[in-house]
């Protein structure tokens, strides 16, 4: 791997001054279970006006989920429901309407899955702050492979080593950097290993250092972009994507066109689950965790 980490530096942590232009937060919705605690965060970031409006798109399996989603729309007018009409395949409704929308240029819009279960608010605004046009910006991700390799390099945990390196990654960086088969987002043990050291102590995950690019795939768990720049990427990907989101966002569009992916390593969020890690057994270990955390 082609990657160098930033040394450690002093930075300042403290909250600078809001955002001057509008901040979209949007959320492929949505798991109640998991959106109770995502949207404690969200309502902070929403009170402080860090964020504009938070968009819950309703891609949901259960209409129990949908109603929650509905109710959240119609107790906060700054949440704002979205329900995808055209039958367009996988997430491409919510592509086009992005592609299509009439944002400012420098308006942030930040892609969230529904079971991001953390955010540190007290960091937002500095990493909104990071977010330049031309470039894709990942937070320090917690149970995310890439993100639990940096934070191995800088000290963390041990939970990820170079052995779980996949050779194919070192050799273009295009697969899952701990690979298909036995990789991180298909192991219980990694996911309970990660959120179980988190949960004794989020403020050790947060890493003093530089945002830095990463020249690989990463898990698309959130990123944020300038709206200039979200607005040519979702248009290229509606072309180009092949209904893969996460390969074209995280590493084929960084090869086709130049677009760099940056990480910010003092900005830390966690997700909470891919499916093959079994969901159902997190969720016994870890949720209600998650829901008393502040």
């Amino acid at each position: 791997m082609n990657n160098v980490l930033p040394d450690i530096s002093e930075i300042s942590l403290g909250n600078p001054s809001l955002p001057v232009n509008n901040v979209y937060i949007t959320i492929f919705a949505g798991r109640k279970r998991y959106l109770e605690c995502l949207k404690v965060y969200l309502d902070r970031l929403l009170k402080e006006n860090i964020v504009t409006e938070v968009h819950l798109w309703d891609y949901v399996r259960d209409a129990s989920d949908s109603i929650y989603i509905q109710g959240l729309c119609q107790e906060n007018p700054k949440y704002v429901y979205m329900k995808p009409t055209k039958k367009m395949s996988h997430w491409n409704e919510y592509y086009e309407y992005y592609s299509n929308a009439n944002y400012n240029d420098e308006d942030i819009v930040i892609k969230c899955d529904d079971d991001v279960v953390f955010i540190d608010t007290n960091q937002m605004c500095k990493y909104l702050n990071e977010i330049k046009q031309g470039g894709i910006y990942y937070p320090n991700i917690i149970n995310n492979d890439v993100c639990a390799y940096i934070q191995h390099k800088y000290g963390i945990h041990d939970i990820i080593t170079e052995k779980d390196i996949s050779h194919e990654y070192q050799k273009d960086n295009a697969v899952p950097l701990t690979g298909w088969n036995g990789g991180w987002y298909t192991l219980f043990e990694k996911a309970r290993d990660v959120h179980t050291e988190f949960l004794k102590n989020k403020e050790k995950f947060i890493i003093n250092a530089p945002t830095f690019k990463w020249f690989g795939r990463i898990s698309i768990n959130m990123f944020g972009c300038r709206f200039a720049s979200i607005k040519k990427y979702f248009k290229l990907y509606l072309i180009h994507g092949r209904s893969d989101d996460e390969a074209y966002f995280s590493y084929r569009i960084h090869k086709n066109i130049s677009v760099d992916n940056h990480i910010v390593p003092f900005m830390n969020i966690s997700h909470f689950s891919f499916n093959p890690q079994n969901t159902n057994e997190l969720d016994k270990l870890f949720l209600d965790s998650y829901k008393n955390i502040l």
